[in-house]
């Protein structure tokens, strides 16, 4: 793997180019060949620097092989590109978490439960991010709230039990 993710030449972009590259470098990335994802990426980066998916893919990438400062500079342009797509928020978190970035990962799960409100992996995960820095109180009134709304999550319950374990109250 190269220094940075972000070199590219410009080329023309063709839709359905794309598309097959696109294709191609998901199952190579999924099959954990990195070298060709990451080519496959870069060519449609090359032809569309806009291209939202393929810069959440190539942030996936290097968050993959522990290139944790270009993965995050990536999933925040692929967040800027498409804003909606929870999905990036999640895997930007889990960037900033495994960095030790602790405060940044609950500011961007908590601007993915603006985009996702009712979502429960970004309930879960900020629950959990609030427990991990010690806001043990934020974190049960969260997962009360999801166990309203998603009650068959066992993550909730578990969550919920440990919080209270830290807070020492074993009779709850």
């Amino acid at each position: 793997m190269p220094e940075s993710l972000y070199t590219g030449v410009m080329a023309k972009a063709d839709p359905k180019e794309i598309n097959a590259i696109l294709q191609s470098a998901k199952m190579a990335l999924n099959a954990g060949n990195m070298r060709e994802a990451e080519g496959g990426l870069r060519r449609i980066l090359a032809m569309a620097p806009q291209h939202a998916e393929a810069t959440y893919l190539l942030g996936t990438l290097a968050f993959r092989v522990g290139m944790l400062g270009d993965a995050i500079d990536l999933l925040e342009r692929s967040i800027a590109l498409q804003p909606k797509q929870i999905q990036y928020y999640l895997t930007l978190a889990a960037a900033h978490r495994n960095a030790g970035h602790m405060p940044e990962t609950v500011k961007v799960l908590v601007r993915a439960q603006k985009v996702g409100r009712n979502n429960p992996n970004v309930i879960g995960q900020l629950a959990d991010a609030y427990k991990l820095i010690g806001r043990y109180e934020d974190a049960l009134d969260l997962i009360d709230q999801a166990m309203m709304l998603h009650p068959g999550i066992a993550q909730f319950y578990a969550t919920k039990a440990t919080t209270l374990e830290k807070l020492k109250r074993y009779d709850e």
